[in-house]
């Protein structure tokens, strides 16, 4: 593929996802409630394969040779070890496939190697499944001589998209958020173009319900690539089956926005789940980061003019979050973190958490003395773990900590260390852009558009 460039009471119909299947293997689908099923999809009776039965990411019987050039082989694509999943050799292969070839052709074209595009792409372990599908899909379709060795392959990564979006959708912010939606509009378009638009639609209408969640295919808080190939998958599944696309292909006129309703925007990407599992930090700071990222959200989207709020409403979400952060701060509770199981005395989270709250939500001014005392307690508890922080805390949190400590310090005395540091976070993650931090910065918390040239400017200092 080559892309260039909730939580409301209402019950909602079932959907379903089909289980995996070839032109020899019989369709099937697995009826789903977004709000209630918690199942996960087992392996089929498709599945006589063994090898394709049981999931063994490090298992591999030969060595592949990939049938296009690949300039730049998928581990060092990844040297620091950030992708969502570990690979097998051939995963490693539809990796490098996807990220040097365009994969929704016949033959392979190469294609210009996309950055921001890969980073998307393994934002999510879902996510990154559903690409290694289409990307599998295309290498059997290129070289069909050799389907019967990466058919496995091909079943292992699309049943696992099946089972995380299955078990995601129980939970209705794991249900709407970028990496889930992503794997889905992924199913859609590998149906699609493999002759199976009957399943396609399917998954669409299952979409298009997911996206009702969040608003709008075209509201400013979906990310380019994400409405991309939902409209990708649209068009190709309409195409095959003659249909009108379900989605717009442009925004509503003006005036006729849809507006989010209050009670869905609060649970728009809250990835809890997502911090607390996936990044291994514990259940109260994840929860912390939850409730930062919804109040960051809701101002967000006052600000824009997207959510009609009461300044009440704003001011009393805003209060709640200061006031649970600070509790954290003065019970002492922060001394005692663990990360991905390793004991840590690092409060950097909750501490940075406090100056977000001062400096992006209550948007004190950088000038207040306020910011004297918290700096410098921020950098005092960073330097206390200085040798074991890069190796224990997952290296976005660290971008977003030493971001907010850079942002307040700005002045002040400790204003170079943590440029210093911010600029080893940057470049441990290779983020080259503003646009790509801004991604990493909204996994956790922050309102975009506001202080954006100030932020964006501290942002160049750290190119070096």
């Amino acid at each position: 593929m080559d892309m260039s460039d909730p939580s409301g009471s209402a019950p909602l119909d079932s959907m379903s996802l089909a289980s995996p299947s070839t032109s020899a293997t019989a369709s099937m689908s697995f009826p789903l409630d977004i709000l209630h099923s918690q199942r996960a999809v087992q392996p089929t009776s498709g599945f006589n394969n063994p090898e394709s039965e049981v999931l063994l990411w490090h298992s591999s019987t030969r060595q592949l040779q990939p049938c296009a050039s690949t300039p730049l082989p998928a581990t060092r694509t990844d040297p620091f070890n950030t992708l969502p999943l570990e690979l097998s050799p051939k995963s490693q292969v539809m990796l490098d496939h996807f990220t040097n070839n365009r994969i929704l052709l016949h033959k392979t074209v190469p294609s210009t190697r996309d950055p921001e595009l890969f980073r998307f792409a393994i934002s999510d372990t879902a996510l990154m499944h559903g690409v290694l599908v289409l990307a599998a899909s295309s290498w059997m379709k290129c070289c069909e001589d050799m389907r019967a060795v990466m058919e496995p392959t091909f079943f292992q990564h699309k049943t696992e998209a099946i089972r995380i979006v299955n078990q995601r959708l129980g939970d209705r912010s794991l249900a709407t958020s970028d990496g889930t939606v992503g794997a889905i509009a992924c199913l859609v378009i590998l149906e699609a173009v493999n002759g199976a638009p009957h399943i396609g639609i399917v998954h669409i209408n299952g979409l298009k319900r997911l996206m009702d969640l969040r608003g709008d295919l075209h509201t400013s808080t979906i990310n380019t690539y994400l409405q991309r190939i939902i409209m990708l998958g649209d068009l190709l599944t309409s195409s095959a089956i003659q249909s009108k696309p379900i989605f717009r292909e442009s925004p509503p006129p003006e005036g006729n926005q849809r507006k989010v309703p209050i009670s869905s925007a609060t649970g728009v990407e809250a990835h809890v789940r997502y911090i607390e599992q996936e990044l291994g930090l514990d259940h109260e700071v994840s929860n912390m980061f939850g409730t930062l990222h919804r109040v960051s959200f809701l101002v967000e989207q006052n600000d824009s003019g997207a959510l009609e709020l009461e300044k009440a409403d704003i001011h009393r979400s805003i209060y709640e979050v200061e006031r649970s952060v600070d509790t954290l701060m003065r019970a002492g509770q922060y001394e005692a973190r663990t990360v991905k199981g390793v004991p840590s005395n690092s409060a950097c989270c909750i501490i940075a958490a406090n100056i977000y709250v001062y400096r992006y939500l209550r948007r004190i001014p950088s000038t207040s003395t306020l910011y004297d005392y918290m700096v410098g307690l921020l950098r005092q508890d960073m330097e206390s773990v200085a040798s074991t922080v890069r190796r224990v805390f997952p290296r976005e949190v660290l971008f977003w900590v030493y971001f907010v400590g850079t942002s307040a310090s700005k002045g002040r005395p400790e204003e170079a260390y943590f440029q210093r540091e911010l600029v080893v976070s940057r470049q441990v993650l290779m983020v080259k852009t503003w646009e790509v931090a801004k991604f990493v910065l909204k996994k956790f918390a922050w309102v975009e558009g506001w202080n954006e040239a100030v932020d964006e400017e501290l942002f160049r200092a750290a190119l070096v």
